[in-house]
């Protein structure tokens, strides 16, 4: 029993997916959502739940799905909607040129096919997220002339498809990250006009395929430029950068390098080294007081198990509501069965209780011994066997009965002629006769 409610209820779980899914929002619902956070609704042309937004300019489909966004240079205001992760089959996403504010949503991880993406020339402020580095498809990314702020992500170097890096003009702080060194494919590198400091990181000299890089405008930058024989476009203005002698790159009338960039370089590296100890110490203590602290909570909660998650919370909880619901269920069929047998038993024993008869009226003038009123006459079955019919015997014992028939050798009937007298019964055998005999002749039977 518990097996089938659950095979029922996984059944109906299925079928409310299969309805969530018939009514889930189309990928025109989600541009709609775009258009709505972009405060643009006069954009939106095409009812709810179709596809019609599929033949709007700037917007390409493939099976319904939308694949490429263009709208470019529309005026557009207010910020990025998060329904924009639905798109999954989206790969290419061109918002440049509006007047977009907010930050850039982190549910942009979800479109994994994404390889085109361009944010530039917004009002976008916020950090770059690092759910960026989810896009590994990505080929290019173009976050320049906005208002971001913040660092650039250590894990930009996981996206080791791109080809164009585009930052520039932004409110970007902190070092390179050395990860870029890590973008073998990288052709353009532009973060020029933000405030970014530090030496350039040793790893670019891993960049063999970089044909352009723009740093100029970052004067916190110091130290020379690693050995990038690839670069044949460069700019370095107005940073504190300069070029070691000999160097066979691209310097683009940069200053060579004096004993004082050097030293600063050493500084820097040494700077470098005693932070980052500082922060691998002060995230080892904090290990330590999370660990104390965790201790100190299962000390007061012994086997609370607070390592479940929640997952697997409401995944008990919904097991335990089942084995109710299939223990409820269980309950009441075996109480019907029960029930069902106990009225057939009593079938079978009513069966065998005395019968009242058609017109049953006790002689109390009579000689013989009392006898109840409403037995005479008993029903059994043969051999106790429920598949034949009952059979109608007499309770001697309590009924006062003569076999007339059988005494006198005659068919007694309600009109007969025969006197009693002649067959040596009195009154009330003769009326008892007779009702047996009509309830043999008629079947009408009736318990007591």
């Amino acid at each position: 029993m518990f097996f089938n409610i659950s095979l029922k209820s996984i059944a109906y779980a299925g079928l409310i997916s299969n309805l969530a899914l018939v009514y889930a929002k189309t990928d025109c619902d989600v541009l709609s959502d775009l258009f709505k956070g972009f405060k643009a609704e006069s954009k939106i042309s095409w009812k709810e739940n179709t596809n019609s937004c599929c033949e709007l300019s700037g917007i390409e489909c493939s099976s319904d799905r939308i694949t490429k966004i263009d709208l470019r240079e529309n005026g557009f205001k207010g910020s990025i909607s998060s329904e924009i992760g639905a798109l999954s089959e989206l790969n290419h996403l061109e918002l440049r040129s509006n007047e977009i504010t907010g930050d850039i949503p982190n549910t942009i991880a979800s479109l994994a096919k994404l390889k085109y993406l361009n944010l530039s020339i917004n009002k976008l402020n916020g950090e770059i997220p690092k759910s960026v580095c989810s896009l590994k498809n990505l080929v290019g990314l173009y976050f320049y002339t906005n208002q971001l702020k913040g660092s650039i992500p250590d894990c930009i170097g996981e996206l080791t498809n791109i080809n164009e890096l585009c930052l520039d003009n932004n409110k970007l702080e902190g070092n390179i990250p050395s990860s870029i060194g890590n973008l073998s494919n990288l052709k353009l590198l532009d973060v020029e006009k933000n405030q970014l400091s530090g030496i350039i990181p040793e790893s670019f000299s891993k960049l063999k395929n970089i044909e352009k890089i723009n740093l100029q405008g970052n004067s916190g930058l110091i130290g020379n430029l690693p050995n990038v024989p690839s670069i044949k476009t460069c700019s370095y203005a107005n940073t504190n950068l300069c070029v070691k002698e000999g160097s066979d790159i691209c310097t683009n009338n940069l200053r060579k390098c004096t004993e004082d960039d050097f030293k600063k370089i050493e500084e820097f590296k040494a700077n470098s080294d005693n932070k980052n100890n500082s922060n691998s110490n002060n995230s080892n203590n904090n290990s330590t007081d999370n660990n104390d602290s965790n201790n100190n909570s299962n000390d007061g909660k012994s086997g609370s198990g607070s390592g479940i998650s929640v997952g697997v919370i409401i995944l008990i909880i919904a097991l335990v509501l089942l084995a109710i619901i299939g223990a409820v269920f269980f309950y009441r069929k075996k109480k019907n069965d029960q029930e069902e047998e106990d009225d057939d038993k009593m079938i079978r024993s009513l069966s065998k209780k005395n019968i009242l008869p058609l017109d049953s009226q006790a002689s109390s003038s009579s000689p013989q011994s009392p006898k109840p009123e409403k037995s005479f006459v008993v029903l059994s079955h043969v051999e106790e066997d429920d598949s034949l019919p009952p059979k109608l015997t007499i309770d001697e014992n309590i009924f006062n009965y003569v076999d007339v028939n059988a005494k006198a050798n005659l068919s007694l009937h309600e009109d007969s002629k025969i006197s009693r007298a002649s067959t040596g019964i009195n009154q009330e055998q003769y009326q008892n006769q007779i009702q047996y005999q009509n309830l043999l002749n008629n079947q009408s039977y009736y318990l007591s």
